[in-house]
């Protein structure tokens, strides 16, 4: 067994938990800038960010105590497959919405392609299951508790937007559920 705090300047297991970690906290860091044109709601985005991580990288860099071979662990494994498939939805979603408007273009459009087929916030559904992909190779409370915040706080801000495309558009898909393929 092995503390994360004694691990010295690097392991298999630290890179790989401490980069899913990371990658999430940059994409996320990347896109305060586009996800509202308020300041306040950047400022406080940005202030979430910062401290979630810092809580996750403090529990994973001083408390988190993993066997050496925690990579080979079939909950890690399937975490991280959890994990990149979720970064890998979230990345390919937040692209159809980016180019949903052409230069030039001020109207609202319906985001089609990927899992937008099936759901109306795809990109919210692969970041509820980002965090479930950490939760789950992290194996803590915390990678658990942010994962179930997650869900419910994407959940109504998917059912908010669900409702809205409904009501905006006349043609939109009947069938599509709001965040989870054929369930939700």
């Amino acid at each position: 067994m092995w503390p994360a705090a004694t691990l010295g300047p690097w392991s298999a297991p630290a890179a790989l938990r401490d980069g899913a970690g990371r990658a999430v906290s940059v994409g996320r860091a990347r896109l305060l800038g586009m996800c509202s044109g308020c300041p306040v709601v950047r400022a406080m985005a940005f202030m979430f960010c910062t401290y979630n991580g810092y809580l996750q990288s403090r529990y994973l860099s001083h408390y988190a105590v993993y066997a050496d071979d925690w990579v080979t662990d079939p909950r890690f494994l399937a975490g991280f497959v959890l994990w990149l498939t979720g970064m890998l939805i979230n990345i390919h979603s937040d692209g159809i919405l980016r180019n949903l408007r052409q230069p030039g273009q001020t109207g609202y459009g319906i985001p089609r392609g990927g899992l937008f087929e099936y759901v109306s916030t795809a990109n919210y559904f692969g970041e509820v299951l980002e965090w479930c992909g950490y939760g789950l190779a992290s194996w803590s409370v915390q990678g658990a508790a942010f994962a179930m915040f997650s869900f419910c706080i994407l959940a109504c801000r998917a059912r908010h937007h669900h409702r809205w495309y409904l009501e905006k558009f006349e043609d939109y898909p009947k069938f599509r559920k709001i965040m989870i393929p054929f369930l939700f």
